[in-house]
């Protein structure tokens, strides 16, 4: 893909200031590299950033956000970039590009994982699975653990466990002003309440602790039936739902 803008001064004074704050890469649109890191998943998105922020610690997310503030340049994070219609890259603005904090740590004890902002969930998967736990991802191993646990996050496991949302114990998240704070169910109750559905309209979330279940046992995949056996495979399907029900109604008496 051709890049027709070019890089106006204040964007390169931003490009320079930022470079002398942050451990990470900071890229403009006529750069060596700059057409792979914007990539994203659905590469027909043709929107082009000013600056790409790659970072590598919450620092580095703070001084991007203060150094967007002053040169009214709009602002968008890319965590997994699977957001199919590109959200992660705004026009003519500063991109946070978290893929390279990716860490994930796993506590067994106490079945707890702290992730990364950048962090996909394959990577949580492999973390957890290690240790015979799981979490409750989504169905895509590609898509980033932050982006969605912040819309929900439903997957596979969400009638064992929850949206990936109720599994949200806390998160660290950097906020509009440059702050960056911690926020559960007693701290920051309001951002807590807001991040966990509202999507990234509230800050750029670095980290988050995430609870994990043990299930050392799965068995995942397609289970598919020709066109013409379409009725006695529904019937016996609606059979099968109903006894579930039945039972599950019996248990909770």
């Amino acid at each position: 893909m051709s890049v027709t803008n070019i890089n106006t001064a204040s964007e390169l004074t931003a490009a320079r200031e930022l470079r002398a704050m942050i451990q990470g890469r900071v890229l403009l649109r006529d750069e060596d590299d700059y057409a792979r890191t914007r990539q994203i998943w659905n590469r027909a998105v043709e929107n082009q950033p000013a600056l790409l922020a790659v970072c590598e610690t919450s620092a580095d997310v703070q001084a991007a956000v203060r150094v967007a503030r002053p040169y009214n340049l709009p602002l968008s994070v890319r965590g997994g970039g699977h957001d199919w219609t590109g959200r992660a890259l705004c026009s003519d603005g500063l991109v946070i590009d978290l893929s390279r904090m990716r860490e994930v740590v796993v506590d067994p004890r106490s079945r707890v994982a702290i992730v990364s902002g950048g962090a996909s969930a394959k990577d949580v998967a492999a973390a957890a699975g290690a240790h015979g736990l799981v979490a409750a991802l989504g169905n895509c191993g590609a898509v980033g653990v932050a982006g969605l646990t912040m819309v929900g996050g439903y997957g596979p496991l969400n009638g064992l466990y929850g949206l990936a949302a109720d599994n949200l114990l806390d998160a660290e998240v950097v906020l509009a002003d440059g702050r960056r704070v911690t926020t559960g169910p007693d701290e920051e109750p309001e951002l807590f309440w807001a991040i966990r559905g509202g999507g990234g309209n509230f800050g750029v979330v670095t980290s988050l602790r995430i609870q994990l279940h043990e299930k050392r046992h799965m068995i995942a995949g397609p289970i598919m039936y020709h066109l013409s056996e379409a009725e006695p495979v529904l019937r016996r399907y609606a059979a099968l739902r109903r006894a579930c029900l039945t039972n599950s109604a019996s248990r909770s008496e």
